[in-house]
Order: C-alpha cells, then sequence, then structure tokens
C-alpha cells in the first residue's frame, strides 16, 4: 500500500452505546448520557433497540482531553485561571455555585411564570363551568313541556 492511500483511522462520526461511550470517556454510562445530552449529540435506536450516540472522533478527543477526577473538599489544588494565574480550587468550585444558583434563579422564574399560565387556566375552566351549567339550566328549562311554560308565564306575569 502507498503512503497515500494508508487510513488513520475513522474521522467521521461514531455511533456509540452509551456504554461504550461511557468506557470510551472513562465514566459511567449514566455520566455518559448525560454528557451526551448536556452537548447535544443526536440519540437514536439502534437495531438492537439501544439507543445509540452519533459523535465525531473530535468531539470525543476534545471531551477526553479534559481530566475529570473527583477530589476530597479538603483538597483544593491550584488551577491555572483564564489569564494564566492560579486560581484556587475553592474559586472553582465558587463559579460552579454562582453557575448552579443562576440556573436555579432562572427556573424558579420559569416555575412562576407555570403558575401564573395555570391560576389564568383554572379561571378560564371556572367561567367555562358556569357556562355549561347556565347552558344546562337553559335547555332544562326548554325541555318542559311547552304548556307549563306557558301557564307558569302567565300566573307570576
Amino acid at each position: 500500500m502507498a503512503d497515500d492511500d494508508e487510513v488513520t483511522g475513522p474521522t467521521g462520526p461514531l455511533r456509540l452505546t452509551y456504554s461504550e461511550l461511557a468506557e470510551r470517556l472513562g465514566v459511567s454510562p449514566e455520566a455518559a448520557r448525560i454528557r451526551a445530552r448536556r452537548r447535544g449529540w443526536p440519540v437514536g435506536i439502534g437495531n438492537d433497540g439501544k439507543a445509540v450516540v452519533t459523535v465525531w472522533l473530535s468531539d470525543l478527543d476534545d471531551v477526553s482531553g479534559r481530566a475529570t477526577t473527583v477530589r476530597p473538599p479538603d483538597d483544593h489544588p491550584a488551577v491555572s485561571g483564564p489569564e494564566g494565574g492560579q486560581v484556587s480550587g475553592r474559586m472553582v468550585e465558587l463559579s460552579a455555585l454562582l453557575e448552579a444558583q443562576e440556573r436555579i434563579i432562572q427556573a424558579e422564574g420559569r416555575a412562576a411564570a407555570a403558575e401564573a399560565v395555570v391560576v389564568e387556566l383554572r379561571a378560564a375552566l371556572e367561567h367555562e363551568r358556569a357556562l355549561g351549567a347556565e347552558a344546562r339550566a337553559e335547555l332544562r328549562e326548554l325541555r318542559r313541556p311547552w304548556w307549563t311554560r306557558w301557564l307558569s308565564g302567565r300566573t307570576t306575569g
């Protein structure tokens, strides 16, 4: 085979189950599922009925290049900051907590908006129930024989 014909390996998209993806990333299958969802990787169903993630090899290289080790809470090594300076692990944790707090605030806002919609829908439902009750009463009146309606109208009028 000539040097030009050599195949250096797959460069296109890979179709991996969550277990295979987890093995490549060095995480649990559940963590691989969450990571695939966060990254927006397309997920389909394979011929065997298992979920299959379509991911580019370059994306896997980017993700697996990041070491995600769990450290005890007291172990906070210094890491490089955006300007190249050293930032303590506590600052990284604080940043993650602030991001989580922001997501919580946004979720609470969405929940409050959804609750307002629920209140509006309940009011509309009560209005529709009242209209239905009025319609049933009118229908009940119209189903009475004509002569009872005529007599009741003559005695009260």
